[in-house]
């Protein structure tokens, strides 16, 4: 007996008898967003560094505008700033379960929840948006990053909601989502 082939019309592929499946751009937004919304931690792991290693780039490469640097020292200040809340970022999420990142839980426990580190998110990206409309040059950096922490952190806001709701209420902060 022969297997039933599958098929692909425009931007769906099927096997007779079975739904077509979208493959579009449309279809694979949506399972993205539905793996980020699901709390797949895999994704959300990938988001949290990708979102850690943009804020470090980001604050090194804006060391090197030395102009900023004398008409408004407190860039200096920020970028010191970025590059601490970085770091620590990074740690938590890449290495959930080493000493480092259980020093900084222990310390601030809010970095040990989802929402925690979405709040965390939410100021730094909004923090990066305000300070790209007076950083010249590199202003597109900063807004480009700033709103991808604000979509990260509303990413995280929502499945640390929906897997608050889910736990119960005793469970200790958990870093390994």
């Amino acid at each position: 007996m022969v297997a039933p082939q599958s098929s692909t019309i425009g931007a769906q592929s099927f096997t007779p008898g079975e739904r077509p499946q979208p493959t579009g751009f449309k279809a694979r937004v949506q399972n993205l967003w539905s793996k980020a919304i699901d709390g797949d931690p895999f994704f959300i792991r990938i988001l949290g560094c990708l979102a850690a290693i943009g804020i470090i780039i980001v604050s090194i490469l804006s060391c090197f505008n030395f102009a900023n640097s004398v008409l408004n020292p407190l860039t200096y200040i920020l970028i010191v700033f970025y590059l601490i809340f970085g770091i620590i970022l990074c740690f938590i999420e890449i290495l959930p379960s080493s000493g480092i990142t259980s020093w900084f839980i222990e310390r601030a426990t809010f970095l040990g929840t989802l929402m925690g580190r979405s709040l965390v998110y939410l100021y730094l990206g909004l923090l990066f948006i305000g300070g790209g409309s007076q950083n010249g040059a590199s202003s597109w950096a900063y807004i480009v990053l700033g709103i991808y922490l604000v979509v990260v952190a509303i990413i995280f806001m929502i499945t640390g909601w929906r897997m608050r709701s889910s736990r119960e209420t005793n469970s200790l902060p958990n870093s390994r989502v």
